[in-house]
C-alpha cells in the first residue's frame, strides 16, 4: 500500500485538464446550455402533440369499436 502517495494526492487538490476546460468554456460561450433548454422544451411539446394525437386515435379507434 503507498499510503504517504495517497496522503500527498489527498494534500494536493487535482483539477480538470485544461483540454476538458477548454472545451467546457467553447460550449459555453457556442450557447450550449441555452441550446439544450431549447431542444428540451422542443421535445417536451412534440411528447405532449404525440400523446395528444395517440389520445385521439385511441378514441376515434373505440367509438369505431362501439358502433
Amino acid at each position: 500500500m503507498n499510503l504517504p502517495a495517497a496522503l500527498e494526492a489527498l494534500e494536493r487538490p487535482i483539477g480538470l485538464p485544461p483540454s476538458l476546460l477548454q472545451k467546457a468554456e467553447e460550449v459555453r460561450l457556442g450557447k450550449g446550455p441555452e441550446r439544450i433548454a431549447v431542444s428540451i422544451d422542443s421535445v417536451q411539446r412534440l411528447a405532449e402533440r404525440g400523446q395528444a394525437i395517440l389520445n385521439e386515435v385511441g378514441w376515434l379507434y373505440f367509438s369505431y369499436v362501439l358502433l
